[in-house]
């Protein structure tokens, strides 16, 4: 790498965020020991999708068209209690 290569790498700005390659996916762990019904802990995963969705348009789009453009996986997973969670 020459000199001028050099400096343009450690002076050009950085971007602000790379994009993600290989397959994305959303993980929702799920406490148990709230002992909330089935369709409530639904509801609740449905909120969080949505909230984590408008969160990555502003603050990580990239990561957003990734996921978008990976077929929207999205995985919820058993937490028993809050020291199981932690």
């Amino acid at each position: 790498m020459g000199l001028r290569s050099f400096i343009h790498k450690m002076t050009a700005p950085r971007p602000s965020e790379r994009i993600p390659k290989g397959d994305m996916k959303m993980v929702f762990v799920v406490n148990h020991g709230l002992k909330m019904g089935k369709g409530k802990i639904a509801a609740q995963v449905g909120h969080g999708a949505v909230k984590a969705v408008m969160n990555a348009g502003e603050k990580r789009p990239a990561s957003l068209e990734a996921w978008l453009a990976t077929g929207q996986k999205k995985i919820c997973v058993k937490g028993l209690d809050a020291d199981h969670l932690i």
